[in-house]
């Protein structure tokens, strides 16, 4: 009878044990993604990424990829949107925030969508993760 009760209680022990660490483990990956989320936040702040997102936004030239700005943007939101789109961070806190420009910078930077960009690959096709992206904020 001893052994059957300690045999419960080791059980119930171990059990305890797996249910906490599961736990910690599923606590530390949200709380992980949120890290993921305000380090990405702070890159995309920075003031030379601020300054290429206004100057697509408000450029009343045609855009090209030649420029610097228009490239800084399209890198930028690609690496945010891989992150994105792997998990790293959370797809619908990132969209909360990000929406409003995402879908802000597509008018601009669809008229250059379809241009080449090296041996038959277009800029859609080079910055897909980024196309992704805006394809989500749209449909969200």
């Amino acid at each position: 009878m001893q052994t059957t009760i300690m045999s419960i209680c080791s059980i119930l022990v171990a059990t305890f044990s797996f249910a906490l660490s599961c736990y910690v483990f599923f606590s530390n990956q949200r709380q992980k993604r949120i890290d993921n989320l305000i380090t990405l936040h702070v890159f995309l702040h920075k003031d030379e990424l601020s300054e290429a997102r206004r100057f697509v936004r408000e450029s009343e030239k045609p855009l090209s990829l030649k420029d610097p700005n228009v490239r800084r943007v399209f890198s930028s939101f690609d690496f945010a949107a891989t992150l994105v789109k792997h998990g790293a961070v959370n797809k619908e806190l990132f969209l909360d925030y990000w929406r409003g420009p995402l879908v802000a910078l597509k008018g601009s930077l669809s008229e250059i969508a379809n241009e080449k960009t090296g041996k038959g690959v277009t800029v859609k096709a080079y910055y897909k993760d980024f196309w992704w992206l805006i394809n989500e904020a749209e449909s969200t």
